[in-house]
This record gives C-alpha cells, sequence and structure tokens, in this order.
C-alpha cells in the first residue's frame, strides 16, 4: 500500500514538470506510466516462486490424478477433459489403467460403479462327477450371488455326469447362465514343468490367474460356499482374504482383469518351487508383493473365510455365526483331524443327501439352505444326538 502510494506521487511529480502544449501527449505519458505501475505492483506482490510447489515436488498421494470415475459409471480423462473412448462398454470390459486411478483398492470405485463383472468361475480339473458338497457350494453361489453368467472351466466332461449334477441341471434357471470353457491342466510355467505330485493343483492355481486375466469376475474354489452377495467388492480393482499373520488366501479372487497385482501374481512362477504345496499360490505373493505393496488389492480380513481354523466351526458344532461372512472355505479334502460326532456321524465322509441328516454340523445347515433353490424334496431331518459329541457305543 505504501509503495503504491509513494509511487503515483512521483508520478505526479513528473507530469507536472512536462513542458508540452498539447493534452494528447500528456494522455500518452500518462498511459505508458500506469502500465509501468501495474506491472511493477504485480512483481511486487507475486509470491516468492520458491514457496510455490510445482506438481511434481507434491507428495503422490496429493497429485491429481489423471483418471477418474465419474457419477454416470464412466472414465474421464482429467489431463485432456475428455471421455474415454470405450467409454460406452461397462467398466469391466475396458482395459483400465490402475495406476491412474486414485486409490482405487482402499476406497473404490466412487458412486458405486462396478469394475468387477458378475461372473462366477469354476476351475475343474480331473475327471471325478460334481459330487453333494461341491454341489451345495455350486448352488449357494447361484442363490446368493445371482450372477450374470456362470463359466466352468475343465478339462474333462465326466465332471457333468451323475446325480448332482442332474439336480444342478433340472435347477430352475440355472442352465440359463451356465458357460462352459474347455481348457487343459498346465504341465508347465515358463518353461518350467510343474510338480508330478502338485500338478493339479499347481495347474489349478495358474489357472485361476490366468482365466481371471482374461475375463474378470468371482473365482470360487470348488468348496467356497458363499454365504451372501458380494456385489459390494465389485466397486474395487481387486478384492482378496488376507488375515493377520497369515499368507494371502487363492480360494476367493474378485478382480476386474487388469488388476495389477494378478500380473505380478502370475510373474512371480518365474521362479516356480515345486517342492511346496502353497508357496507360488500364497507364501511368495504375500511376502515379495503385498507386504511390500498392500494398496494393490483390497484386502478383506477374517470374512472370505479362508482361515483354517473355521473348519472345526463347520463340521465339529453348529455354529450361528457363519451367517455373519460372505465366504467359507470348506476344506473338504482335509477331514484327518475331524472326529466323530456319533456312531453314524464319522470322518472322513463323502457327504450326500442322505447321511447328511446324521450329522448335527454347521454344515448341514448350510446344504439344508440351498435346497430351495434347486427345487428338491430331499429330507432335511435333523437326527441329533442327546449329546453333540456322544460317541458311546461307537466301538
Amino acid at each position: 500500500c505504501c509503495h503504491t502510494t509513494n509511487l503515483y506521487h512521483y508520478i505526479g511529480q513528473i507530469m507536472r514538470t512536462i513542458n508540452t502544449t498539447t493534452m494528447w501527449w500528456k494522455v500518452g505519458i500518462f498511459t505508458l506510466i500506469s502500465i509501468f505501475t501495474i506491472y511493477i505492483v504485480n512483481v511486487m506482490l507475486r509470491p516468492d516462486d520458491k514457496n510455490v510447489p510445482d506438481n511434481n515436488s507434491l507428495p503422490t498421494n496429493l497429485k491429481p490424478q489423471k483418471l477418474f470415475v465419474d457419477s454416470t459409471c464412466r472414465v474421464k480423462d482429467i489431463t485432456h477433459n475428455r471421455s474415454k473412448e470405450s467409454n460406452m462398454l461397462p467398466l469391466w470390459e475396458q482395459s483400465l489403467d490402475f495406476e491412474r486411478l486414485y486409490n482405487i483398492n482402499e476406497i473404490g470405485s466412487p458412486h458405486g460403479c462396478y469394475l468387477v463383472p458378475n461372473y462366477v468361475h469354476f476351475i475343474w480339473f480331473g475327471d471325478k462327477p460334481i459330487n453333494y458338497l461341491q454341489m451345495v457350494c455350486i448352488l449357494a453361489a447361484f442363490k446368493n450371488q445371482k450372477p450374470e453368467k456362470l463359466f466352468f472351466h475343465f478339462n474333462n466332461n465326466n465332471t457333468f455326469t451323475g446325480k448332482f449334477w442332474k439336480t444342478l441341471e433340472h435347477t430352475p434357471g440355472f442352465m440359463d447362465i451356465v458357460e462352459f470353457r474347455d481348457i487343459e491342466l498346465p504341465d508347465e510355467i515358463f518353461g518350467q514343468k510343474l510338480s508330478r505330485e502338485w500338478r493339479t493343483w499347481h495347474g489349478s492355481d495358474i489357472a485361476r490367474i490366468k482365466t481371471m486375466m482374461k475375463y474378470g469376475g468371482i473365482f470360487l474354489d470348488n468348496d467356497c460356499y458363499l454365504v451372501k452377495n458380494i456385489n459390494s467388492f465389485r466397486r474395487f480393482e481387486i478384492s482378496m482374504g488376507w488375515d493377520e499373520n497369515q499368507y494371502m488366501g487363492s480360494q476367493v479372487i474378485i478382480a476386474h482383469k487388469d488388476a495389477r497385482f494378478l500380473r505380478l501374481w502370475l510373474d512371480s512362477y518365474r521362479e516356480y518351487d515345486e517342492s511346496q504345496w502353497y508357496y507360488n499360490a500364497g507364501e511368495k505373493p504375500t511376502k515379495e508383493i503385498l507386504q511390500k505393496e498392500p494398496n494393490l488389492i483390497h484386502r478383506v480380513k477374517v470374512w472370505f473365510g479362508v482361515d483354517t481354523k473355521f473348519k472345526m466351526n463347520i463340521f465339529q458344532e453348529q455354529w450361528e455365526e457363519w451367517k455373519d461372512f460372505y465366504v467359507l472355505h470348506l476344506l473338504m479334502r482335509h477331514q484327518s483331524d475331524l472326529g466323530a460326532l456319533r456312531k453314524y456321524a464319522t470322518f472322513p465322509v463323502e457327504f450326500n443327501e442322505e447321511n447328511i441328516v446324521y450329522y448335527p454340523i454347521t454344515f448341514r445347515d448350510m446344504a439344508y439352505d440351498v435346497y430351495d433353490t434347486a427345487n428338491v424334496t430331499w429330507s432335511r431331518d435333523k437326527l441329533d444326538p442327546p449329546s453333540l459329541f456322544d460317541v458311546v457305543n461307537f466301538i
């Protein structure tokens, strides 16, 4: 303010000392001096450039992102103020660069827009027909998720035989959404032969990553029971179960086909260890990828039911809390530590619609919960013993 007053006083003195007889000359001089004054004032009031951070000096999490999802569920390019050419496609069909979408695995897409298609994927290798427990899990996914498509990726037609497959075939609306994809069981990865002992399981681990990279959607292990709708997780780039102090669970994957972690996970198989059951599927990607960059996935603790401890709750007792979960992994290939409950309720067991009535366990309630979906008339009796662990006269 003081600088400006002194400057105008100086201008006035100049004007009074100008020896000219024309008014236009005075006006011209005054105009030039005014322009010069404005320039000087702007320079004086400008902040020190050193105190104004440019875009490159901002912390990464504060930089404006180049892409965002707007309220119409379209991807906008902030840099060029335009929409992507593919915007008419659903987000899950578009190629998305998740590096340019801000914090998508923590906050999800704004406005509730779905990034992941409502497709459920099961992978089946081998020639064994679908059994009772697997049928129950498939029915649970069909009933509770109501998928747009339900894919079976398989390598043997014998999978789709037997009475439990027939039950699925006759479930109202089921075959309307089923799609079959014939795939090969992998026998190598990046030039490395898969373990003879674990080939089916290691091959399935690889196949699920590639399947998700091709289609996106919801992958479930064949013994995963989907308890309730998981649409809320379709707003994230990728969601997986990863409990505290454990390795991530590969039994449930909800992902966009371009999810960054899928690519990194598959690439980690360049160092394949055939001697370990869960090294490449869980241990290595947890230690070498997720612990360094946990933001690559939307981490779900507990509620995807991938912890092995829940097996006891499901098969050794009646546990009402099962309804609080989104998914429960049943682990039915691992029955060696399950104890007999009564004379007609022993383990190991191949469950069916007849013997399930004798098992006073959570899984029986889970199975009965999907019977109506299949319109079956099987018994729903609960032939419980006087005491849950009554094994008197068992031997």
